[in-house]
């Protein structure tokens, strides 16, 4: 039984995470670049556009930017949703190997991932859309509530505009309002972060894997939240840093091309390097979660103890 599986802190947690990623960089790296292509194929149509590289003296049509840029997202969410979720399981598929201090190699992880890739597309998909959803709601609570306090005050105030003080009650009221809608969204994101796994852990289909990240992350979104900003954080980091640091030595030379270049480069090698951390620290938060509400450990120790019994009977069985 692997000393790795009993209940840990966050801070264990982490330390794990970064123990795990360290002694297996080359597999999580390497599973990493397909989510870091993503990035760099959407990226490359916006250049095939000609939007990033913009030639001097040259005006562009406003228009040609927005369905520019509108393709540019398009192709970023289509290539995300797919590349993003095969490194997804790939990673946890991994994890959950090494955790358990069995080998695994990069093409068994992805081997083993890529025929559930339809049901785990679908999973992200659900999230990303209740995400949206709870977005959009506030954006219509906002609007909703501008329209009913706006002409209130107009008649209170005898039918002139209303000052600055009522001016700005609604905008604290919207810009709360809107927090709370991002804040809602990543609650969300946050209650589903284990269906991932579940799935492909636990070959469940994708909304009994969502009820079962419900499930398992009710006590733990605190946690889940803060590995996720860690995530974030370091992958932002690592973006600013290698951007601007590439923009400040190739920005002397003049040439617009090669900033591009570099910023590819640079999303590429700032994704492929955070992007296991997360995923590694959420796969471990899923098992810890397991250990903690449903004895996880103590049902692989009478799975192991089950097996090494019927080997022993069935090499104590007389043969003929």
């Amino acid at each position: 039984m692997p000393a790795a599986l009993q209940p840990m802190s966050t801070g264990q947690v982490l330390d794990r995470t970064f123990n795990l990623y360290r002694s297996n960089f080359m597999l999580f790296a390497g599973i990493a670049t397909v989510a870091a292509l993503s990035i760099v194929c959407a990226s490359l149509v916006l250049v095939a556009f000609g939007i990033a590289v913009p030639k001097p003296g040259v005006v562009v049509d406003p228009r040609v930017v927005m369905n520019a840029v509108g393709v540019y997202v398009l192709v970023l969410i289509l290539f995300w949703l797919i590349f993003n979720s095969l490194a997804t399981a790939a990673t946890i598929y991994a994890v959950s190997k090494r955790h358990l201090g069995e080998t695994v190699t990069m093409r068994k992880s992805y081997g083993k991932v890529f025929p559930l890739l339809g049901r785990i597309v679908w999973i992200v998909v659900r999230v990303f859309l209740r995400m949206i959803g709870a977005i959009l709601a506030a954006y219509v609570v906002a609007i909703v509530a501008a329209a009913i306090i706006v002409p209130a005050l107009t008649v209170t105030s005898g039918g002139s505009a209303p000052g600055s003080l009522a001016f700005i009650v609604i905008v604290v009221i919207v810009i709360a309002v809107m927090l709370a809608g991002y804040g809602w969204a990543i609650y969300i994101y946050c209650k589903y972060s284990f269906a991932v796994p579940a799935c492909l852990l636990e070959k469940m289909k994708a909304y009994p894997s969502l009820k079962r990240s419900a499930f398992l992350s009710k006590s733990s979104r605190f946690r889940i939240f803060l590995v996720h900003l860690l995530a974030f954080t370091m992958s932002l980091a690592l973006a600013i840093a290698l951007s601007y640091g590439g923009n400040l030595l190739l920005g002397l030379l003049r040439i617009p091309f090669l900033l591009v270049v570099w910023g590819l480069v640079a999303s590429f090698l700032a994704t492929t390097l955070a992007f296991p951390i997360g995923t590694i620290a959420i796969s471990l938060l899923y098992y810890d979660q397991r250990v903690r509400k449903e004895a996880f450990d103590l049902q692989l120790m009478m799975e192991s103890l089950s097996q090494a019994g019927s080997q022993e009977v069935a090499v104590a069985m007389p043969i003929g």
